[in-house]
């Protein structure tokens, strides 16, 4: 209640204050008042001293009361032995009656330290705190707040609408995207010329746009196709006379894009050494459109029926008779063509001259790949490119997955050298060699370490390297070299038996040995896990397969392999 009286009492002041400086706020009252009104300080003295308590009793006991207080960093216990009150209570260090002082009343206290410290009980204004916003620039400054909250909002752009409650969006009545509750102004979005804001076409047969005569539009309205506005300056052939190319007999509408595409990437040429007519329309360029192609043989019959002599008055002024299309009529020498003097389709020869009249896709036709057996193949397709087409790697699937195991493929920490009947399972070889060691053990038989054939390889190691062999020399013996082999995945590598080190020469020596590895085939000899008697062991020549027997003291290459 006082901390409400104390602030009805500032109202006035702060009030007055705040007209002459609009960013006077408690905080800069309080910072006033209290250098206005200091803390009493009362140099105590040993012995008995009186004093009155001015403070107040926000800092709960006594302890924290005087602590607070005190100067020179003394402490209560070690100043006073007994402080008493008006009405005989105590407190001291060892048994106390008060707990804290009580503001505006008298307290005798019995000072034992030899240097007396002094004493300042806090006689400044207290003024509960109030969380608001401190900084007087913002919208919602609070003159009552004493400590910031983070709150402030400001009008950054001086338009009286708060940061906060700004909304950026279009502004303009005329575009597509026109936002009536926005305040601030921001990027627009405007239907294109011959479309309205869902993207539907709303020019009409016949008008021009996008560089051409819309002679097609489709059910949804949203795509279409335009033919140039005249024709090609000049007579082409068709090429590739004599040839079939390969998926250029489309002949509906959407098919001629793919048509022309397969065309030039078959390589077709003419036969006068001039522009065959899918190329030309590949090259032709009108008011920065690039994208023109070779129309269909029902894009063509389209294109006549709708601004051709079969529509309403040759809006397309179309000059010449005949027209290539892009089809091909299942013939290496015919391709379809229509006569636009009465609409009728035959089939020409490949090295026939007519004329051409490019087209070009609008709206929203999809481009993409429609072969069901690429990684992006896309049902939703409208306008076909397979050199958009993304096919696996052989022996992967289209997530990089090995579907198949091949001899000589990078795969499993190595390269496969032998594949199981299940195709599943096999071996591969370390991409490197580790260097050259002795085989150990001599004049001891190993029991388990004499399979040869394929798939002994690992309990030979492991048969070696329980018998506890060690080199002549200082290191390791080759199995347990082979045996820490790590890769960054794999640490289950192990020694090749006879016949595995022989399968590996088989297959996949050759390429080891071309490679820029130091690898199995150095014109040296490799370490197999193949004991033959206690003094002999198997060893094989890489670059001409032939094996021999080393003794356990020799030193010869490793090369580990492992299975999968």
């Amino acid at each position: 209640m006082k901390k409400i009286l104390y602030i009805l009492l500032f109202v006035p002041l702060l009030l007055l204050a705040q007209n002459e400086n609009p960013c006077y706020s408690i905080n800069d009252f309080i910072t006033q008042q209290n250098n206005a009104n200091p803390p009493i300080s009362y140099q105590l003295s040993v012995g008995w001293n009186m004093v009155g308590y001015t403070g107040s009793s926000e800092n709960s006991g006594i302890v924290n009361q005087i602590n607070t207080a005190l100067s020179n960093d003394a402490t209560v216990e070690n100043t006073f032995q007994v402080i008493k009150n008006v009405s005989g209570q105590f407190w001291s260090s060892a048994f106390a009656q008060i707990s804290d002082f009580t503001q505006g009343e008298g307290y005798m206290m019995y000072v034992i330290s030899e240097t007396a410290p002094s004493l300042s009980f806090n006689s400044a204004i207290n003024i509960p705190e109030i969380i608001g916003c401190t900084d007087c620039t913002a919208l919602n400054f609070n003159i009552w707040a004493t400590l910031n909250d983070e709150s402030c909002n400001y009008d950054s752009d001086g338009d009286g609408v708060p940061d906060s409650e700004e909304v950026v969006g279009c502004q303009d009545e005329g575009a597509c995207d026109y936002d009536i509750t926005a305040t601030d102004s921001g990027e627009c979005f405007y239907a294109q010329d011959g479309y309205d804001c869902e993207g539907s076409i709303t020019a009409e047969i016949g008008d021009i746009i996008e560089g051409g005569y819309l002679f097609y539009l489709d059910e949804s309205g949203t795509r279409g196709l335009v033919a140039a506005q005249e024709d090609m300056n000049g007579t082409f052939d068709w090429g590739c006379l004599n040839q079939t190319v390969d998926n250029a007999n489309g002949m509906t509408i959407g098919t001629g894009y793919q048509n022309t595409l397969d065309i030039i990437n078959f390589g077709c040429t003419s036969e006068y050494s001039g522009l065959i007519a899918a190329q030309a329309c590949i090259d032709y360029q009108y008011e920065g459109y690039n994208d023109w192609f070779l129309p269909s043989i029902d894009e063509l019959l389209q294109m006549y029926n709708s601004i051709g002599n079969g529509g309403s008055g040759n809006i397309g002024s179309f000059e010449n008779s005949a027209y290539w299309s892009s089809t091909e009529s299942n013939n290496n020498a015919l391709v379809a063509d229509i006569n636009f003097n009465n609409g009728y389709s035959s089939h020409s020869w490949k090295n026939s001259t007519m004329n051409v009249r490019p087209i070009r896709a609008i709206g929203n036709w999809i481009e993409g790949c429609t072969d069901e057996s690429a990684c992006n193949y896309n049902s939703e397709v409208n306008l076909p490119n397979s050199t958009l087409c993304e096919y696996p790697e052989q022996s992967y699937d289209c997530d990089g997955n090995i579907t198949e195991y091949v001899i000589g493929m990078e795969a499993e920490g190595g390269i496969v050298f032998y594949v199981d009947e299940t195709g599943e399972h096999g071996l591969v070889a370390a991409l490197e060699d580790l260097g050259h060691y002795e085989w150990g053990s001599i004049g001891v038989v190993i029991d388990g370490a004499i399979g040869t054939s394929i798939g002994t390889g690992y309990q030979n190691t492991i048969a070696i390297v329980n018998q506890g062999c060690i080199p002549q020399n200082n290191g390791k013996i080759a199995a347990q070299a082979a045996l820490d082999y790590e890769t960054s995945i794999y640490d289950d590598w192990y020694l090749p038996s006879k016949d595995e080190l022989f399968e590996i020469y088989n297959t996949i020596g050759e390429m080891l040995v071309q490679g820029d590895m130091d690898c199995i085939g150095s014109c040296t000899w490799y370490w197999s896990s193949s004991q033959l008697n206690s003094e002999s062991v198997w060893v094989r020549k890489m670059d001409s397969g032939g094996s021999t027997l080393g003794y356990g003291d020799e030193e010869f290459k490793v090369h580990p392999i492992r299975s999968f």
